[in-house]
């Protein structure tokens, strides 16, 4: 269901508005999620769709997909280049510096292909569909143990695990990731999972 309000709202009400909804959204306990989004033109829409998760885990799941690379957000668009900036320091001139691409893999057919396996898997979890996206995800720890997103994995695996009901499996499997990515940014929200799932 979409609802279009037209209001005189200036930009930045429109915007706290759409944060403020944004922020009882996600701590509050519903099994649907609603979206306001702001216009150049102060319209304001509201939509409304189901949600796998509600309360915290949704949003340690929005947490996650933020994170997560998206194949349409330039690992398959030809328009964009994935790369790390670096600037050249004992080289540069007088002149602006200028930067150069290290890491390049934009048209990397196996990086791509890895980051579409990552993509369908989390898809699965957006559409209910939690005991096939374990699989799904299974599949991408195993098609990719070397994988820089393999916490990522880790991560929404335990989260289907314990949304499909193995709560035990799904602690497992964020202690799991906990101990082989100590550092990783996501590790406080994986403990606030962990202590989530363990809640009976």
């Amino acid at each position: 269901m979409t609802l279009a309000l037209r209001n005189k709202f200036s930009r930045s009400n429109a915007i706290l508005l759409t944060t403020l909804m944004a922020s009882v959204l996600l701590t509050s306990p519903l099994t649907a999620s609603v979206a306001v989004a702001a216009t150049d033109t102060g319209l304001i829409q509201q939509t409304q769709s189901s949600s796998t998760f509600n309360g915290a885990m949704l949003k340690l799941w929005s947490k996650l997909r933020t994170l997560s690379p998206k194949a349409d957000a330039g690992y398959s668009s030809q328009s964009q280049v994935i790369a790390t900036a670096g600037v050249r320091g004992s080289e540069a001139t007088d002149s602006a510096l200028q930067p150069y691409w290290k890491g390049d893999k934009t048209n990397d057919v196996d990086f791509r292909t890895e980051i579409e396996n990552l993509n369908k898997a989390q898809e699965l979890v957006d559409q209910g569909q939690l005991p096939q996206a374990v699989q799904a995800l299974d599949k991408f720890i195993k098609d990719y143990p070397a994988s820089e997103f393999r916490a990522n994995a880790l991560f929404a695996k335990a989260l289907a695990q314990g949304g499909a009901g193995d709560r035990t499996a799904g602690v497992q499997t964020l202690k799991s990731m906990l101990k082989d990515y100590p550092e990783h940014p996501l590790k406080a929200d994986a403990q606030e999972a962990i202590n989530l799932l363990s809640q009976t």
